[in-house]
């Protein structure tokens, strides 16, 4: 019900998926692998959307792009170092948060291997915490000495979103652990945890046969994390 209740979709370019109040972030570059253990990795045979080739994490905007690759790419390390764990409450979420990176990874290869990576691509922007590259680029970032905001509406149209928030650390800009959720890290912990049984739910399934699209397979996991 977390996801049935707080699940908004916003205009911005394209359709940003919120879940329990949290805005996806994720820049699609699917890939395919024919293993769907946690310690899979991906090749290059997956199409990938328009993006920044050498994000860094110089501006608050070049990190989420970091961050969008690295979930995609089931790569944990990058995409928790660019968030900042403070409180003991934020690094219970930094486990989680590492479980969700790999699940969403193993089910992604699972849909490009069964249904090839265009079907992958075209679904990844409805899987949950994601964003095109292209929205991103769109974002206004407004930054003030060591602390930066990140508007996820388009410039000059805030439509009461929150902004996702950024403080500069060693010359590099990281994501405020409810920067971009604005939830506290239990909550969170929480609906991760319900997207990631769901994930692992689903994602066997669809080397079996059970589904006739991808878009199916996306249904039933968000039907499962309700």
């Amino acid at each position: 019900m977390a996801w049935t209740k707080a699940k908004i979709a916003v205009v911005v370019g394209a359709a940003i998926i919120l879940v329990a109040g949290t805005t996806s972030i994720v820049i699609t570059k699917t890939t395919k692998s024919g293993n769907s253990s946690s310690n899979q990795k991906p090749t290059d045979s997956v199409s990938r959307q328009d993006g920044d080739a050498t994000a860094d994490r110089t501006t608050p905007k070049r990190t989420m792009f970091i961050m969008a690759n690295a979930m995609e790419a089931g790569d944990t390390k990058s995409y928790i170092d660019s968030f900042v764990f403070k409180t003991s409450d934020e690094l219970k979420l930094k486990p989680t948060s590492e479980a969700l990176i790999a699940a969403i990874a193993r089910f992604n290869y699972a849909i490009s291997n069964k249904f090839g990576a265009d079907a992958a691509h075209a679904v990844f922007p409805n899987m949950p915490f994601v964003i095109p590259t292209n929205i991103i680029a769109s974002l206004e970032e407004k930054i003030q000495g060591d602390s930066a905001t990140v508007s996820l509406s388009a410039a000059g149209d805030n439509k009461g979103t929150r902004p996702v928030q950024f403080t500069k650390i060693d010359g590099e800009w990281k994501m405020a652990a409810d920067g971009f959720v604005h939830l506290s890290p239990t909550v969170m912990n929480d609906i991760y945890a319900r997207v990631i049984k769901a994930l692992d739910q689903t994602t066997p399934e669809i080397p079996q046969g059970k589904f006739k699209t991808a878009m199916e397979a996306v249904d039933k996991m968000k039907e499962r994390a309700r």
